[in-house]
């Protein structure tokens, strides 16, 4: 029985094809391969994008109650330079 990229140097001989793609002895093993990783990257993503999502929401809320502290601050300066 032969594999996929097996060589075959001198000679000759004859095949059978018992299986391809899918169905093949590496069609399975990709199978395996890809399910696991894709769950345990895919885990991984999800997590991280729902962190992500947190502190960019409490970094926008932080820099909004930041900027009207600003905004607020440089009105009273600029109402008491006006009003000597």
């Amino acid at each position: 029985m032969c594999y996929s990229a097996t060589n075959v140097v001198s000679g000759q001989g004859r095949g059978v094809v018992v299986g391809t793609g899918d169905s093949a002895e590496i069609g399975q093993i990709n199978k395996m391969v890809n399910t696991v990783r894709r769950v345990h990257i895919h885990y991984h993503i999800i997590t991280f994008v729902h962190y992500l999502i947190k502190e960019i929401y409490v970094l926008c809320i932080l820099g909004t109650w930041w900027a009207q502290g600003i905004a607020a601050r440089s009105t009273r300066w600029s109402t008491r330079w006006v009003s000597g």
